[in-house]
């Protein structure tokens, strides 16, 4: 299952006739901090043994920025880099090894910065303990574009529904310009999210691409029930 999820966002990027079309996975980040990051006036040495990579400026090149890297990081998350709360995000990766998280946080803002904004946004999040998950956006304006919550523990059992790991959510809107994806604890450390995409439009694929794709993933399946 983890394969097949892996393998269906890559297709989105590829198959899709959107002009702007863009799949970040955060695998291609180092799991922790340069190592010179010892001399970072910001960070103590308290941080020495788990202390992953800030998540800020890397793609700004793609049209997406991430913030600043000070007190509020996202950061990534690998497997097992060290520490309790890090080793959450084994769970959360789509594409594993590296989903990214509120470090700090509370919750995680990115905003997109190209010449042309995205008007359809999905990304998978995770809530550790079961938590739900919050994402609201806004457009160039400021206007509220969407106002989401992923299943999961939102205060009360009728409030709340069982929570679904790595739980697609998909927004859509005219120029989405800021994204704020937390928790309903309001506490760092808990939200995990992991293969982001954006493009002008819903990716469609070809009625031939799907039929190429969903052959290959039943070729996969029935080669794996018999092994």
């Amino acid at each position: 299952m983890q394969f097949i999820k892996s393998l269906t966002g890559t297709a989105l990027i590829l198959f899709t006739s959107s002009a702007l079309a863009t799949l970040i996975t955060f695998d291609d980040l180092p799991e922790r901090y340069p190592p010179n990051w010892q001399d970072h006036p910001d960070y103590g040495t308290d941080f020495e043994i788990v202390r992953p990579m800030p998540v800020t400026n890397q793609y700004d090149h793609l049209g997406v920025n991430f913030g600043s890297g000070d007190l509020d990081d996202i950061v990534v998350g690998a497997g097992n880099p060290g520490g309790a709360a890090i080793s959450r995000s084994e769970d959360a990766a789509v594409s594993p090894p590296q989903a990214i998280f509120d470090f700090y946080g509370p919750g995680m803002v990115f905003t997109f910065i190209g010449d042309e904004l995205p008007n359809y946004v999905s990304f998978y999040v995770t809530g550790v303990d079961g938590v739900g998950i919050l994402a609201t956006a806004w457009d160039d304006t400021g206007a509220i574009v969407a106002d989401l919550r992923s299943d999961g523990w939102w205060g009360l059992p009728e409030w709340s529904t069982p929570a679904v790991p790595q739980q697609l959510m998909e927004i859509e809107g005219q120029n989405i310009q800021k994204i704020y994806v937390g928790n309903f604890y309001d506490q760092r450390g808990m939200t995990y999210l992991d293969n982001l995409y954006f493009g002008d439009a819903r990716p469609i694929p070809e009625a031939a691409t799907w039929s190429l794709l969903l052959t290959g993933l039943l070729g996969i399946i029935v080669r794996r029930r018999r092994a």
